[in-house]
């Protein structure tokens, strides 16, 4: 099925896959139709995608929501849905639809998701269309989304397969979770190290603790972080922090590979060192406070304040992304052509897909 879906094949290993369908519920999904606006984007395959009010919706109170939904916040974010919906063309099952309900139960209830597709939805539960024997790509819910409603197709690197096998009969109140939360117990997780940082006090004011309140560390395009930086952080909002801080340029021994890549998607460079390198960086800076350090792209290097100078890598692709200041759909949109024509080569191979391609 991969295979079948790819357009573009990058040398760093990235390849742009056709989406067969799209879903998209309310969530943070508003943030992609505002920068569509922004961009003066449309939705590439109006039919392809289908949105559904599923996540904020409240168990009470139904037949008059949204209105009646104490949340002000919470009831913005349901009727923005619903307003996109209706300015880009696509499909909506509102809360009144007869068809609402959980986005990946009706897809497969509804016949949405078939064998042999590509699924992509903005949800980490978009991997239960596997079972119905579709490819799922999980996305992320602003730029990501972006890019499937504006050019049909998703950037994705093969994942590897792994095989975990179950033996034996499950004893008296053990369930499929039980299994599920012994499995991550002993092959362990990616995410969920590390803390929160709290940037303000309670009275809103600047917290003279933290060390990018400090005279000598703001307006840093620079930050040399501990091991792990970003783990547990996975939403892209963290990645827009980062940079309207001011922050270009991460250097560490390791990230969080979810904030990782949406750093680098936003224009933010991660640079991964070895951990002795990394900590005397932080020793020197911490030595000199303000101290000037220098990252360079084109070269993949690093000068740091005692004037010695670190080599780095970065996947080509990425590199040139970040040089020419191009985010997925700008680099996408150059391959228009071919995604028109992988298109109706589909189309004549899967004629009864005809009607929605």
């Amino acid at each position: 099925m991969w295979a079948r879906h790819i357009i573009v094949a990058n040398p760093g290993g990235e390849e742009l896959l056709f989406v067969d369908r799209n879903l998209v519920h309310e969530g943070g999904t508003f943030l992609a139709f505002d920068q569509m606006r922004i961009d003066g984007h449309t939705v590439r395959k109006p039919k392809q995608t289908l949105a559904v009010t599923d996540h904020y919706l409240p168990s009470t109170n139904r037949a008059t929501a949204p209105a009646s939904i104490a949340n002000a916040e919470i009831r913005r974010v349901v009727e923005a849905l619903d307003h996109n919906a209706r300015e880009f063309g696509i499909e909506h099952y509102g809360v009144h639809h007869a068809r609402q309900g959980i986005i990946h139960v009706i897809g497969p209830e509804l016949g949405w998701t078939q064998p042999g597709l590509l699924i992509a939805c903005c949800d980490s539960h978009t991997a239960t269309h596997g079972a119905l024997g579709a490819l799922p790509i999980p996305i992320g819910q602003s730029n990501q989304l972006r890019h499937v409603l504006t050019t049909q197709t998703v950037w994705q690197k093969k994942p590897k397969t792994m095989r975990i096998t179950i033996d034996g009969t499950l004893p008296a109140h053990v369930t499929a979770k039980d299994v599920i939360l012994s499995i991550i117990a002993r092959i362990g997780i990616g995410g969920a190290i590390g803390h929160a940082v709290v940037r303000f006090d309670p009275h809103e004011q600047p917290r003279t603790d933290f060390i990018l309140n400090q005279p000598a560390y703001q307006n840093t395009g620079i930050l040399v972080t501990g091991p792990d930086f970003g783990c547990g952080s996975s939403r892209e909002s963290a990645a827009y922090a980062t940079l309207d801080f001011g922050v270009r340029a991460l250097i560490g021994a390791s990230f969080g590979d979810v904030y990782r890549g949406n750093c680098m998607q936003n224009g933010v460079l991660t640079i991964v060192l070895p951990p002795s390198i990394v900590g005397g960086l932080i020793d020197q800076l911490r030595a000199a406070p303000g101290a000037s350090m220098t990252v360079d792209l084109p070269n993949q290097l690093v000068m740091a304040p005692d004037g010695a100078t670190h080599a780095f890598e970065i996947d080509a692709t990425r590199k040139m992304r970040l040089l020419q200041g191009l985010d997925d759909v700008g680099v996408t949109l150059q391959h228009l052509a071919r995604i028109e024509a992988f298109e109706a080569q589909y189309r004549a191979d899967m004629p009864w897909l005809a009607s929605i391609l």
